[in-house]
């Protein structure tokens, strides 16, 4: 299996999405009493997000739509790595057990700057009759960056059975499972 894609905003400058992705998978033993398959996915994305457009007094701003009020430098990535190893093994028709060993690897990065507006002696945004010079314009950039590890195991045991007219599938299971997780959060200058 394998995707892409590249897409802009429309009517929007500087605004655009880059993905793509693989994840094969390899099985052995199928329709046996014994299985393993192996499965990976890999996973990257680049996309520089939409500030959006600014308001004043409660109404977009008259600026031409296509405005980007974000930094060129602005990002929002992913990489993504999964690795899932599952054996199964069937006693007798319709009892069985399974492992499934997973590994997750997850980095991002979310970059973004946006325009706030304010004005000298109020707080909120200013309004339409505001002057010029009692406008000000800062930047919020709630930015951060990050990776996080999952490993997880899960053993489960499976049996269908028939009482008369009535079938059941009974699952006893285990799963323990450890998260990890490492992030910075940027400064942010909001107000500065």
């Amino acid at each position: 299996n394998a995707m892409g894609e590249r897409s802009d905003v429309a009517g929007r400058d500087d605004v655009f999405h880059h993905r793509w992705g693989l994840a094969p998978s390899i099985a052995w033993g199928l329709g046996d009493r014994d299985t393993l398959t192996i499965s990976y996915l890999h996973f990257e994305e680049n996309n520089r997000q939409d500030t959006g457009l600014p308001f004043i007094g409660g109404h977009v701003a008259k600026v031409k739509r296509s405005n980007y009020y974000g930094l060129l430098s602005d990002r929002a990535t992913a990489n993504v790595d999964i690795a899932t190893v599952r054996y199964r093994h069937e006693f007798a028709p319709g009892i069985a057990i399974s492992n499934t060993l997973r590994y997750a690897n997850y980095r991002y990065l979310s970059q973004v700057n946006s325009a706030q507006f304010g004005y000298l002696g109020s707080p909120g945004a200013p309004g339409a009759s505001t002057p010029l010079d009692e406008i000000l314009v800062g930047r919020d950039a709630p930015s951060n960056e990050g990776t996080r590890t999952n490993l997880i195991d899960q053993t489960d045991v499976t049996a269908h059975f028939t009482t008369g007219p009535v079938s059941h599938t009974l699952t006893v299971g285990t799963e323990f499972g450890r998260e990890r997780d490492n992030i910075i959060r940027f400064f942010n200058p909001r107000g500065t």
